[in-house]
C-alpha cells in the first residue's frame, strides 16, 4: 500500500470491520512496485497525524509483531468484555485475482510437475539409502527445494509476471528437473540392479496409493496390476485384449459406454450401474471461448460478464480411431487442438489428452461438463484436504464465486453417484448449476504479452464413482498425477524381492504423501493428512525397521513417541489433520 496522502489512512481505519474487538488497524509502509522504501510525502503524512487530528486516526510506527500482539491483548479483553468470540469457518475468498488460477500455464504446469518429481525424488533416494546403503543428496534435492520454493513468490506463480521473469524460471525448471530426475534415476539404477529375478519389467509406483494400469517400454505394452504405493513390482504379462470396444462414435468398457455426436461432442456417458450422466441435448467435453477483458488487472482477473461473449468450438477438422478411443482434431482462430479421449480399462475414468497450439488474444478457454447431477456444493481439493463451494448464486458472495481455485479434482455428487473433473497441472474451476467446467487457458495482454501464446501438453479426465468423492476420486487423482514408472530388467540375482512397498497405509483416507530422509540426522520423515473429512484410526506398515517412531510437528521437532508392534503402528488422525512422523532407524 502506498500511504502517501491522508486519505489512505481515513480510508483504512473507515474500512475496518472488527472495531468491537480493536481499534488498531495495518497499513503497510513504503514504496509498492517502486522499490519498496518510504518517500518523503509517506513521512509527512505520518508526522501530520502521529498527534491525532479531530476526525482523523491516529498513526503510529511500529514492527508487524508489535502492531499483532496489540491486537491480540485487544482481542482478548474485548471477547472477555463483550462476552462472545467470533469464529470464521470456510475460506476467505478473494473476490479478485480469478485469473491467477490460469494464466501463465506453462509455469503452473512447471510447478506441479516439480512438487511431485520432488517427492518421487525423495522417496526413492530414502529407498535406495535404507535397503542398500546409497548416497541421498542432500544438497541436491536441498538446491531444488529451494528453486521451487523461489519460483512460488506471488507474482511468478499467479502469472502475473512480466516475460523476463518466466525466462528466468524456464531456466530454473529445467534445472530443478535435471537434477531431480538424477537423482531419481541414480536410486532406481541402484533399485533395479539389486532385484532377484527372471527378468521381466520393474514397475515403480510413486504414489500413495497401490495402482493398476498399463505401461510401456521400447513399444511394447505390459499389464501392470497391483503395483504396491511408495514401492514396486516386477511384470511379465503383456498387454492383450483390456475390453475397451472402439466402435462407431461409440467407447465402451464394463462399466460405461461413452456416445458422441456428428462433431464427436460426448452426447452421451452411460453407466450400466449409476445411469447417464450427460442431461438430455446437452453436450459434454464442449470447448468453449470467451471473450476476457477483465475491468482491471488483465493477466490477475476473470471478470463476471466474461459469460456474455461464448463461443464453441464444436466442430473438428479430423478424426482417427485410436487404442481405447479417438483422437480429434479441432481448430479456432490461428490455433490448433488436438485431444485423444480414451477410455481406460476396467474403468469408470475417460482421459482427455491435449496437445494446443494456443495463439490467441484476451481470450479464456474452457472445457464444458453438464452433468446430470443435483448438487447444490461441489467438493474442491486444496492442500491436504478439500473445501465445499456453491453451485448457485443466492447471495453476493456465492454469486463472486464464479471461478474458484483447486488442486487435482473438483467433484459433483448427488446420492449414490457422482462424477470428478481432474486435471494434471490446472487449477481454476467454475461450477455453475450443473455445469462444471475447468479453464484451460487466459491469453491475457499485460504485464506479459506473451502469455499462455504458444504449445500446451496437459491431460485432465472425468471420473464417475458411486456415492461421493470419497470412493475412488483421492486415488485416481494421484494416479492421473504419479503415473506408473517402468524400465526393462533381465534375470540376475540381487538382495531384493520382486515386490515391494516402503510405506503403505490400510486407510484410503489416510495418505501418506511424504516420505525423505530428515533434515537433520538420519531418521525418516512421513508427512500424511486425512483425506475425506473424517476421524480415522490408520494402520500403517513399513517395508524398513525402525526402533522408536515419534510424533512430530512439520519443523521436525519430536512431540511424543508412538506405540509400534514390529513395522506396525497405528495413527489417529483427525478430520484432515496434518501428521508427522520420524521413524528413528
Amino acid at each position: 500500500v502506498n500511504v502517501d496522502r491522508v486519505s489512505d489512512a481515513y480510508a483504512s481505519a473507515r474500512d475496518f470491520k472488527d472495531k468491537s474487538f480493536t481499534g488498531r488497524t495495518l497499513i503497510t509502509l513504503g514504496y509498492g512496485d517502486g522499490g519498496g522504501g518510504t518517500t518523503a510525502d509517506m513521512l509527512e503524512a505520518y508526522s501530520r497525524l502521529k498527534g491525532g487530528l479531530p476526525g482523523m486516526p491516529r498513526l503510529e510506527m511500529t514492527g508487524v509483531s508489535e502492531y499483532f500482539e496489540n491486537v491480540r491483548r485487544d482481542f482478548c479483553d474485548s471477547a472477555a468484555k463483550l462476552k462472545q468470540t467470533p469464529r470464521w469457518v470456510g475460506e476467505l475468498y478473494l473476490e479478485m485475482h480469478r485469473g491467477t488460477y490460469t494464466t501463465m500455464a506453462k509455469n503452473k504446469k512447471n510447478n506441479r510437475k516439480s512438487e511431485l518429481a520432488m517427492l518421487t525424488s525423495e522417496t526413492a533416494a530414502l529407498t535406495d539409502r535404507l535397503l542398500l546403503g546409497g548416497k541421498y543428496p542432500r544438497g541436491a534435492l536441498r538446491e531444488a527445494e529451494q528453486t521451487i520454493l523461489l519460483d512460488q513468490f506471488h507474482d511468478i506463480l499467479p502469472g502475473s509476471s512480466i516475460r523476463a521473469v518466466y525466462d528466468d524460471t524456464d531456466a530454473d525448471y529445467a534445472r530443478v528437473f535435471e537434477t531431480l530426475d538424477a537423482v531419481r534415476g541414480r536410486a532406481l539404477d541402484n533399485i533395479v540392479g539389486s532385484i532377484a529375478t527372471d527378468g521381466g519389467i520393474f514397475v515403480y509406483n510413486p504414489s500413495p496409493f497401490e495402482q493398476s494400469g498399463t505401461v510401456e517400454v521400447f513399444g511394447v505394452k505390459y499389464n501392470a496390476e497391483n503395483i504396491p504405493a511408495h514401492g514396486w513390482r516386477v511384470v511379465r504379462e503383456k498387454y492383450g485384449s483390456d475390453g475397451v470396444r472402439v466402435g462407431d462414435h461409440v467407447i465402451e468398457n464394463e462399466f460405461i459406454r461413452a456416445e458422441f455426436d456428428e462433431n464427436y461432442e460426448l452426447k452421451s456417458i452411460f453407466d450400466l450401474e449409476l445411469g447417464e450422466f450427460i442431461p438430455d441435448r446437452a453436450r459434454a467435453n464442449r470447448l468453449a471461448v470467451f471473450e476476457d477483458y477483465p475491468r482491471a488487472y488483465d493477466a490477475w482477473e476473470i471478470t463476471s460478464y466474461y459469460t456474455q461473449k461464448r463461443f464453441g468450438i464444436d466442430t473438428y477438422d479430423s478424426v482417427s480411431a485410436i487404442d481405447g478411443g479417438f483422437s480429434v482434431s479441432r481448430s479456432y482462430g490461428h490455433s490448433a487442438i488436438v485431444q485423444e479421449i480414451v477410455l481406460l480399462p476396467h474403468s469408470r475414468r475417460i482421459d482427455f489428452k491435449t496437445r494446443i497450439d494456443w495463439q490467441e488474444d484476451h481470450v479464456l478457454l474452457k472445457a464444458e461438463f453438464p452433468l446430470d447431477i443435483r448438487a447444490g456444493f461441489v467438493d474442491c481439493e486444496i492442500a491436504f484436504g478439500n473445501i465445499k463451494r456453491p453451485t448457485h448464486a443466492n447471495t453476493s458472495w456465492d454469486a463472486a464465486k464464479f471461478e474458484v481455485p483447486a488442486h487435482k479434482w473438483v467433484d459433483m455428487s448427488e446420492g449414490g453417484r457422482g462424477a470428478s473433473l481432474m486435471n494434471d497441472c490446472k487449477y481454476g474451476y467454475s461450477a455453475q448449476g450443473e455445469l462444471l467446467s475447468l479453464t484451460l487457458l487466459k491469453a491475457p495482454g499485460w504485464p506479459n504479452p506473451e502469455a499462455d501464446r504458444g504449445a500446451h501438453e496437459f491431460t485432465y479426465s472425468l471420473l464417475l464413482h458411486k456415492d461421493d468423492y470419497r470412493t475412488d476420486t483421492v486415488k485416481e487423482a494421484y494416479a492421473l498425477n504419479m503415473p506408473l514408472i517402468a524400465r526393462p530388467l533381465g534375470a540376475q540375482s540381487g538382495e531384493l524381492p520382486e515386490s515391494f512397498s516402503l510405506i503403505s497405509s490400510e486407510a484410503a483416507n489416510a495418505v501418506i504423501e511424504t516420505v525423505k530422509l530428515a533434515e537433520e540426522g538420519e531418521s525418516v520423515i512421513v508427512r500424511m493428512y486425512e483425506a475425506h473429512d473424517k476421524k480415522t484410526a490408520a494402520n500403517i506398515i513399513c517395508g524398513f525397521d525402525f526402533e522408536r517412531v515419534y510424533e512430530c510437528d512439520l519443523l521436525e521437532n519430536t512431540l511424543c513417541e508412538l506405540p509400534h508392534e514390529g513395522r506396525r503402528l497405528t495413527v489417529r488422525l483427525k478430520n484432515f489433520e496434518i501428521k508427522t512422523l520420524k521413524f528413528v532407524i
